[in-house]
């Protein structure tokens, strides 16, 4: 009996090692070693990025900031040309609506 024991225990070993030797041959070949490095790399794009960012959002305040200082002329409002428009609106009727869902069946 005990040497049923150890053959099943060195079965089991050898199934073992040959699993992990077969998950080795396909997993070590698609890690990218230079990952690490890459990840630098993306963190310098990462802060590039959030620098061009800030230097967009002073830029767009700026602007802004410069459409405080616009001043109309409302003396158009006051011009002949403008008194003499004039006013085609009309009122536009109210009709039945129809069917809630109109894709429902009926």
């Amino acid at each position: 009996m005990r040497s049923h024991e150890q053959r099943t225990l060195v079965l089991l070993a050898l199934t073992s090692a040959g699993l992990l030797a077969l998950i080795a041959v396909w997993v070590l070949p698609s890690l990218d070693l230079t990952q690490g490095l890459a990840q630098v790399n993306l963190r310098q794009e990462t802060q590039d990025q959030i620098t061009r960012s800030e230097q967009i959002e002073r830029e767009l305040i700026q602007e802004l900031a410069k459409l405080r200082t616009i001043t109309l002329d409302d003396s158009i409002y006051t011009s002949e040309a403008f008194l003499s428009l004039r006013d085609y609106t009309r009122v536009i009727p109210d009709r039945a609506r129809g069917r809630e869902n109109p894709f429902a069946p009926f």
